[in-house]
């Protein structure tokens, strides 16, 4: 069984539902064909969804009426989801200001940015 944040009450199916405008059966549909959305389970066997899972299908009904297959939309929105909850890496030029912060701001334009990404 998947754990939910308790920071937030789980969704149900129907409220899932009634807060994306695609149906319970669709919903359904979706899991078992594509796997997505991945709801936890309680004791009863009863659906409950994340928070996050609300904007991950509304992004999908949104691409889908952008006229991108149902597949692709789904692969979309769970490597979108996984990269935002992923930790961001600092850009070079942040990470470059962190291990140097005597280093006047101009030395750090563009040659010198161009230097490092020939470096990497």
């Amino acid at each position: 069984m998947n754990t939910m944040s308790r920071s937030t009450d789980p969704l149900t199916i129907g409220e899932l539902a009634e807060r994306t405008g695609v149906s319970p059966a669709t919903l359904r549909i979706w899991e078992q064909r594509h796997g997505f959305p991945t709801p936890s389970r309680l004791d009863s066997g009863h659906r409950r969804y994340a928070e996050s899972d609300v904007e991950a299908v509304r992004a999908i009904v949104e691409r889908r009426e952008a006229g991108i297959r149902l597949d692709v939309a789904i692969s979309n929105a769970v490597d979108a989801a996984r990269a935002a909850a992923e930790p961001r890496t600092p850009s070079v030029y942040a990470e470059l200001r962190r291990l140097h912060p005597q280093l006047p701001v101009h030395r750090l334009r563009k040659s010198t940015l161009l230097a490092l990404s020939w470096a990497i």
